[in-house]
């Protein structure tokens, strides 16, 4: 499974609701960009946000963890998936990706 950015309508499918926070597809492999992950993971970002916004940030880091070692980073302009999707970094803000999704010489 590959993650664009980690808004809500992006990740929260990927678990039950809080606090039970059960992992809705337990064999996957879940793909993630780096700098979203860096920028969310970060105990300071409830610094820089408004109390109001803490939800996201909260849940965010209370469900990533638990999918250990079925949780893999990617960099910005790499083959996330050998031959089948490369991650292109979309300006919107940190983090944002868009995929280039090949099979051969076909996109």
């Amino acid at each position: 499974m590959i993650v664009s950015h980690f808004h809500p309508d992006h990740v929260f499918g990927l678990m039950s609701r809080a606090p039970d926070n059960t992992q809705t597809f337990p064999n996957a492999v879940v793909y993630v960009p780096s700098n979203e992950f860096k920028f969310w993971m970060d105990e300071s970002i409830f610094t820089k946000l408004p109390e109001r916004q803490h939800g996201l940030p909260k849940r965010l880091q209370a469900m990533f963890p638990l999918f250990k070692d079925k949780l893999k980073q990617y960099e910005w302009d790499t083959e996330v998936i050998p031959e089948s999707a490369r991650s292109r970094h979309q300006a919107i803000r940190p983090g944002h990706t868009a995929f280039i999704v090949a099979s051969g010489k076909e996109q």
